[in-house]
C-alpha cells in the first residue's frame, strides 16, 4: 500500500485525467437510468408467497382487484340516480381515449352487467347518495405502460357540475415514488452544503473542505453508471437509485475526511509529499479498504432476502461501495498531489493562528480520552445505561408495511382512500382476494342462467357470516382456467391485527367440493407473507454477516476479543437507534415536528435496510478507531 500511494502521487496528472474522463463517461451513460421502465416499481413482496401468486394469477385472468384509477365524483345537490348526475359522469368517462383505457366500471355499468358484479352495485354509492366512484382499468401490461396511460388521461377527468378526486393503484404508486424521490433529493440538497460546512470547520481551509464533496460527486457519477449496467442483467428497484447514490456519496466523503486528515498530519510532521502520500495510503488507505469490505459484507446480507427491493439495494450497494473505494484510494490521492500546497487555499482564521505543529497531547478530545481511560468502568456503565434506555422502546416494536397514511394529509390519493373508508358501504379499496382453483363444477351439475354451483355459493355464504366480514362477493368466474374469485370486504382497517386474524382464518378454511386450492391474497395477506419471509431470512442474514465480519476483523487486528467486542457494541448501538425510531415514528412522538401520521407500526423493509446500512457504517467507524489505536500501540 505504501508503494501504491507513492505511485499514485508520481502519476497524479495522468490519474486525474483518466478519472475526469471516466467520471464524464459514467455520468453520460448513467443518466440513462432515469429513462422510463429502466428501474422497476415496488419489489417489496416475496415472489414465492401465496399473496403474490393470487395477485399475478388474478390480474392475468380477471384483472386487478384494485382499480388502476378510481375517480370519486360528488355533486353538491344531485342524487346519483338523477339523469343529470349520470349524464355528466358517463359523458366524461366515455370520452377517455380507448387507447389508454382498457375498461370502465361504474354504478350504471353494473346495472346491466353479470350476476357476479350485480351484488356489488350498492358499494358504488356513498351513504348520502351524492357521491359515486368510477373504477378504470388502464391499457398496458407493465407498471410503466399503465403509468404512461394514466399520465395521458389524468387531465381529462373533470365533469360538469361535479367535484372529482383521483385515486387508485397507479396514482397511489406514482405519489409514493414521487414523494420518496422528492424527499431524498431534498435530503441530498441539504446534506452536500452541510458536508462542505463541516469540512470547512474541521480542515480550516476552503480547498480541503471541498475535496470530500468533489469526491462524493465523482462517486455519484460512478454509482449511476453501475446501476445502469446492473439493469441490463437484473431488476433494480426504483428506490435503489437515490439510496445507493447517497450511500456512495456518504462513504466517499467519510473516507475522504479520514485520508485528508492523515495526509495533512504527515505533512505537518515535515514529510515530503510523496512520502506523506505513501504513509497515508499504507495506514489510512488500508483502513479505508478494510472498512469498505466490511460495509460491503453488511450490504451483502440483503442478498439473502427474496424481496427484489432488498436484493437490488444489496447488490447495488456492494457495487457503489467499490466505486467509493476507488475514488477515495485513487482519485483523491491524485487530487491531493496535484493541489500540493494549494490544499491550504482559503485558510480560515483559526487555521492561520496555528502556525506551529499541533501538539497531539492537548485539546478536548485528548482530555476526554484520558478521562475515559482513568475511569473506564464508570464511563462503560454510564454510556451503557443510556443506550439500554434508548433500546427500551424497541421492545414493543410493531413491524408492518407502509400504507396510504405515509403520504401527506392533503394529497388527493390519500383523500380518496379516506373518503371511501368514511362514506362508502364497502369501506375499503383493498379487499381480501380469495382465489378458488380446481374443477369447480360438481359432476353432472347443470348451471341455470345466473345461478352459481351450490358448492361455491355455500362457501361464499360461509365466509359472509364470519366475524369481521362485511361482505363476500363473487367478482370473477373463469371456467376455462378453472378459477373463481371472491372479494371479501372487512370491518377493521387494512393490516390491523383483526384483519390479519381474518386472513389466517380464511386460509384455514377447507376447500369446498371440486375445489383443489383456496389461496388468499390482498394487502393484508401480503403483509403477513412479507413478515414471514423476513422472519425466515433474517436469522440467516445475521449469522452470515456476523461470521463474515468476525473473520474480517480477525484478519485486520489478529484478535478474537476485538471482533466480539465490536459486534456486541454495535448491536447495542443499533438497538438504541431502532428504539429512537420506534419512539419517534411508531409511537408518534415526532409526528407534529416532522408533519407525518403515525400508523402504529414501522416499515419492516425499511428496518431491514437500516439494519444493514447502519451496522456496516458503525462497524466502519469501529475499524477507523481500532486501526489508529493499534497503530499507536
Amino acid at each position: 500500500m505504501y508503494r501504491f500511494g507513492r505511485l499514485i502521487y508520481r502519476w497524479r496528472w495522468l490519474v486525474l485525467v483518466f478519472s475526469l474522463v471516466g467520471a464524464f463517461a459514467s455520468a453520460a451513460y448513467g443518466v440513462g437510468v432515469f429513462a422510463p421502465a429502466v428501474l422497476k416499481q415496488g419489489g417489496f413482496d416475496d415472489p414465492r408467497s401465496d399473496s403474490t401468486f393470487v395477485s399475478k394469477t388474478a390480474a392475468s385472468v380477471f384483472g386487478s382487484a384494485n382499480p388502476d384509477v378510481m375517480l370519486v365524483y360528488r355533486s353538491p345537490d344531485l342524487d346519483v340516480d338523477s339523469p343529470e348526475f349520470e349524464k355528466s359522469v358517463l359523458f366524461t368517462v366515455a370520452r377517455l381515449p380507448k387507447s389508454n383505457v382498457k375498461s370502465i366500471v361504474s354504478y350504471w355499468h353494473i346495472a346491466a352487467n353479470t350476476v357476479e358484479l350485480r351484488d356489488a352495485r350498492k358499494n358504488f354509492v356513498s351513504s348520502d347518495r351524492r357521491s359515486t366512484f368510477i373504477a378504470i382499468a388502464l391499457a398496458g401490461t407493465t407498471d410503466q405502460a399503465r403509468l404512461d396511460s394514466y399520465n395521458a388521461i389524468k387531465d381529462r377527468f373533470a365533469a360538469p357540475g361535479m367535484s372529482v378526486k383521483i385515486g387508485g393503484a397507479v396514482p397511489i404508486g406514482n405519489d409514493f415514488a414521487s414523494q420518496m424521490a422528492e424527499d431524498l433529493a431534498h435530503a441530498e440538497m441539504l446534506s452536500l452544503p452541510l458536508v462542505a460546512l463541516i469540512g470547512l470547520m474541521v480542515f480550516g481551509s476552503l480547498a480541503a473542505s471541498l475535496m470530500p464533496v468533489l469526491v462524493g460527486v465523482f462517486s455519484i457519477c460512478g454509482a449511476l453508471a453501475v446501476l445502469r449496467i446492473m439493469t441490463l442483467f437484473t431488476d433494480v428497484a426504483s428506490l435503489a437509485m437515490p439510496l445507493v447514490t447517497m450511500l456512495a456519496a456518504g462513504l466517499a466523503i467519510d473516507y475522504s475526511l479520514f485520508i485528508i486528515s492523515r495526509y495533512r498530519e504527515e505533512i505537518e510532521k515535515g514529510r515530503d509529499r510523496e512520502t506523506a502520500m505513501g504513509i497515508t495510503i499504507a495506514t489510512a488507505g488500508r483502513t479505508v479498504m478494510f472498512s469498505g469490505v466490511t460495509v460491503s459484507v453488511s450490504m451483502g446480507g440483503l442478498l439473502l432476502f427474496p424481496q427484489m427491493f432488498l436484493r437490488s439495494i444489496g447488490l447495488a450497494g456492494i457495487a457503489v461501495i467499490l466505486v467509493a473505494l476507488l475514488t477515495s484510494l485513487v482519485l483523491l490521492p491524485a487530487l491531493l498531489g496535484v493541489l500540493g500546497a494549494k490544499l491550504e487555499f482559503g485558510r480560515m482564521p483559526w487555521r492561520r493562528r496555528k502556525a506551529r505543529p499541533r501538539d497531539e497531547a492537548s485539546g478536548a478530545w485528548y482530555r476526554l480520552a484520558h478521562s475515559v481511560m482513568r475511569r473506564p468502568m464508570l464511563y462503560f456503565l454510564g454510556v451503557s445505561a443510556i443506550l439500554v434506555l434508548l433500546v427500551s422502546p424497541f421492545l414493543h416494536v410493531q413491524l408492518g408495511s407502509s400504507d396510504i397514511r405515509a403520504l401527506p394529509k392533503d394529497m388527493p390519493t390519500r383523500i380518496v382512500v379516506e373518503t371511501m373508508q368514511r362514506d362508502f358501504p364497502a369501506g375499503v379499496l383493498d379487499p381480501i382476494d380469495v382465489l378458488l382453483t380446481g374443477s369447480l363444477i360438481p359432476p353432472n351439475y347443470k348451471i341455470a342462467d345466473g345461478e352459481r354451483p351450490p358448492n361455491l355459493e355455500n362457501f361464499r355464504k360461509k365466509i359472509d357470516t364470519m366475524d369481521g366480514v362485511k361482505s363476500a362477493q363473487f367478482v370473477g368466474y373463469a371456467s376455462k382456467e378453472g378459477a373463481v374469485r371472491l372479494s371479501v370486504t372487512y370491518e377493521e382497517p387494512t393490516n390491523s391485527p383483526a384483519t390479519q386474524d381474518l386472513v389466517r382464518r380464511l386460509r384455514a378454511l377447507p376447500p369446498p367440493q371440486s375445489v383443489d386450492y383456496v389461496i388468499v391474497g390482498g394487502s393484508t395477506a401480503g403483509q403477513l407473507d412479507m413478515m414471514d419471509s423476513l422472519a425466515e431470512a433474517l436469522p440467516k442474514t445475521a449469522i452470515f454477516v456476523a461470521c463474515a465480519i468476525f473473520v474480517l476483523l480477525f484478519a485486520a487486528f489478529g484478535s478474537i476479543a476485538l471482533p466480539f467486542k465490536a459486534i456486541l457494541m454495535n448491536l447495542l448501538s443499533i438497538g438504541s437507534s431502532f428504539g429512537v425510531i420506534v419512539w419517534g415514528f411508531q409511537d408518534g412522538h415526532l409526528a407534529k415536528v416532522l408533519n407525518f401520521t403515525s400508523t402504529g407500526t414501522v416499515d419492516a423493509n425499511t428496518m431491514i435496510l437500516i439494519l444493514a446500512v447502519v451496522f456496516g457504517l458503525s462497524m466502519d467507524y469501529e475499524v477507523f478507531l481500532l486501526s489508529r489505536i493499534r497503530e499507536e500501540w
